[in-house]
């Protein structure tokens, strides 16, 4: 049974739900649950990265245009104020959390940002370079060849 992440933030709704997805999808018979990939646009790349970090069996995740910190992309406002990940900036940033990863599956694609440096040469050190992946190809594109690559996942 999925557990709520605490606080009941648009985010942290966000990765409950990304987390009922995986839950629901693995339990069919038809599905490896060791092939399952998460895909994230934008800002929803951050949640992405948070689940697949929490939950081990998620194989990799596809980053379409995801920021590389979180200033800036989560509003702090009186009326409107979305802190559900502040608190992980004590530890780590997007980067450091996408190292968490290691040594799943990272594809980005879209605008290359420059603090995933940071994991990628982490992936290289640790001897999974080809493991993280910037591709400049559509994710259909990217989707099918992980399916060609993985079949019946």
């Amino acid at each position: 049974m999925t557990r709520h992440c605490g606080s009941h933030t648009k985010t942290s709704l966000q990765i409950d739900d990304i987390r009922a997805a995986i839950e629901t999808i693995s339990a069919e018979q038809s599905v490896d649950p060791r092939g399952i990939y998460l895909w994230g646009k934008g800002k929803l790349g951050v949640p992405a990265i948070y689940c697949a970090v929490v939950n081990g069996t998620v194989a990799g995740v596809v980053l379409e245009d995801t920021p590389d910190h979180h200033v800036g992309i989560t509003p702090v406002e009186a009326s409107n104020c979305d802190t559900s990940l502040f608190h992980i900036l004590r530890h780590a940033d997007i980067p450091q959390a996408t190292g968490l990863l290691f040594p799943r599956t990272v594809i980005l694609t879209g605008k290359m940002r420059t603090g995933f440096n940071w994991p990628q040469s982490l992936y290289e050190k640790l001897g999974a370079g080809e493991a993280f992946n910037r591709q400049n190809q559509s994710v259909k594109d990217i989707l099918a060849r992980l399916t060609d690559t993985h079949p019946g996942r």
